[in-house]
């Protein structure tokens, strides 16, 4: 590691790897931090190759760039473009402020700067990397292995093979969507979530499909009685000692709740071809009052979900939701 120097900041620049595997801090974040430099100076030097380009330090370098500083304390570091990527990694990797979906954007991009996606079609397989953050394993080795680029991924960014497969998809077919992920907050200051990012690219295949009128019916007809086979089968496989007089209250009432919930199901496949004959005043009655049944059941079901995948996906289903009945309002007003 060399000496410390002071170099002016026209001299620096961003590496050009940190646009891949270094996401900016949120603006809140960012905030916060840039007020604590205004007061108290910045406080550690810049890591930068000997041609200006900095690898280590780039919120370092946008605050002296704001504060209108003319210098800034730099080290230099002969390190070949490997290392340069490798470094970047572990550091970023090594904090706890990135969300899940930027610690799979990296280790993604990281795949992508590698060529092992290349290496892995070339060779007719997928794989790749395993370990910890910032540890590089042999690629022909996992090559010969077979494993699955996106097993490998999953396993260095510590996330399901599911979550990579999704962020992969989004990234080769919506990178805006992708971008976002990478920078982990949205414009309030919510993070962005894959399960988020990939139903709304679903939503948006499906709107852009355009589906025949014709063919929406019958797939809602088919998927109907799909609908009361699978409820029937979960009834049918309850527990058998639900009649118990030594169950607790909340599972008794969950028990009733169920049974009511699969009731409810029957009746609506029951009356499912016979709401459009019935008269507006019903027909409407009946609508609104299932609107508000299933809001509930998708709010019920993100607060109970298992995966923060699926309850993102519930989450985004709940918003459409909430924009339909809007809709519905506006056009009768």
């Amino acid at each position: 590691m060399g000496a410390i120097q002071y170099v002016r900041i026209t001299e620096l620049r961003e590496h050009e790897l940190q646009e891949r595997l270094s996401p900016w801090m949120s603006e809140a974040r960012w905030q916060a931090w840039f007020d604590k430099v205004a007061r108290e100076g910045i406080q550690y030097p810049i890591f930068a190759l000997a041609d200006g380009r900095v690898f280590n330090g780039k919120h370092r370098l946008r605050a002296a760039r704001e504060l209108g500083l003319a210098e800034v304390a730099v080290i230099y570091e002969e390190l070949t473009d490997n290392q340069v990527k490798d470094r970047i990694i572990a550091d970023k990797l090594g904090r706890d402020s990135l969300t899940v979906g930027q610690r799979v954007c990296i280790e993604i991009n990281r795949a992508e700067a590698e060529g092992l996606f290349e290496e892995a079609e070339r060779k007719q397989i997928e794989g790749g990397y395993e370990g910890g953050r910032g540890k590089r394993k042999n690629l022909s080795a996992k090559m010969r292995s077979g494993l699955k680029t996106s097993a490998i991924i999953a396993d260095r960014a510590q996330v399901s093979q599911r979550a990579i497969e999704q962020a992969i998809e989004v990234k080769r077919k919506r990178p805006d969507l992708y971008q976002r992920l990478f920078n982990g907050y949205d414009e309030t200051g919510k993070e962005v979530r894959i399960g988020t990012v990939y139903a709304e690219m679903k939503r948006d295949e499906a709107i852009a499909a355009g589906i025949q009128p014709e063919e929406k019916r019958k797939r809602h007809d088919e998927r109907i009685a799909e609908i009361e086979e699978e409820a029937r089968a979960v009834e049918e496989s309850a527990p058998s000692d639900e009649g118990s007089d030594d169950l607790p209250d909340t599972d008794s009432a969950v028990i009733s709740a169920r049974k009511y919930v699969f009731d409810a199901t029957t009746a609506l496949v029951s009356t499912y071809r016979l709401v459009g004959s019935a008269g507006e005043g019903a027909r409407k009655a009946y609508l609104t009052q299932l609107e508000s049944f299933v809001e509930g059941a998708l709010i019920l079901l993100d607060r109970y979900a298992d995966d923060s995948d699926k309850s993102a996906m519930l989450s985004l289903c709940l918003e459409v939701f909430k924009k339909a009945k809007e809709s519905n309002k506006n056009e009768e007003e």
